[in-house]
């Protein structure tokens, strides 16, 4: 018989981010807390007794997964060239730790990159940003099967998202998504560091040579 999974409140995600010093990497959907670069949801037992009276933060052994080299090295790439291209237009590009509202009312994402129109960007009382207009995320093994799966969906149904971009860190390689039409996307894929990504809602072109600048794939 399958033990029942258990399942937490909006409340308790925030009590649990709160007391953790709000470090980032977790996020919420569907009644769990997950760790962001483990790809899994954080175990109960640590759950519990970081939300328990108990809890003291120098009696708990760290236990979060932290992001490659590689991953950091790609996303500063990435803010650099797209600062270097956006903040000009008026766009701001703000990097992990930034939590974007899922579309509904008690979901936490914290994707790589959040980038927002600069003067129209809108947030609720718990800081979440409520309309990205691009969202990055770096790919992992243990994050693939959700920034490719439940994420497409999530961000996709963002109404002020244009632009889902997800970059690998062992091969050269990018999927984007691009929003034509209210319920129409468009994927389109590069495999090439000879190719050129192109953020047409921005009207830019990233190329991907830049992206992987001194990354090395060995």
């Amino acid at each position: 018989m399958l033990s029942e999974v258990k399942t937490y409140t909006f409340e308790d995600f925030l009590k649990f981010y709160e007391r953790l010093g709000e470090s980032g990497g977790f996020e919420f959907s569907d009644g769990l807390i997950w760790d962001k670069f483990a790809g899994k949801p954080v175990e109960e037992s640590i759950i519990d007794f970081i939300l328990s009276d108990n809890f003291n933060v120098e009696n708990l052994l760290f236990f979060q997964t932290m992001p490659t080299q590689k991953h950091d090295d790609l996303l500063a790439n990435l803010m650099f060239f797209l600062a270097s291209m956006l903040k000009e237009k008026g766009f701001a590009i703000y990097p992990q730790k930034t939590a974007i509202a899922k579309n509904s009312e008690d979901g936490f994402r914290e994707p790589d990159l959040v980038i927002v129109n600069w003067k129209e960007q809108k947030r609720n009382k718990y800081h979440q940003v409520l309309n990205p207009v691009m969202l990055v995320e770096v790919l992992s093994k243990s994050t693939k099967h959700i920034d490719l799966g439940e994420k497409v969906l999530e961000y996709q149904a963002i109404p002020s998202l244009q632009t889902y971009l997800i970059i690998w860190q062992d091969e050269p390689k990018a999927v984007i998504y691009t929003r034509k039409a209210e319920k129409v996307w468009e994927e389109r894929i590069y495999e090439s560091l000879q190719e050129t990504i192109e953020l047409t809602y921005f009207d830019v072109k990233l190329p991907l040579k830049q992206v992987y600048e001194n990354i090395n794939f060995e």
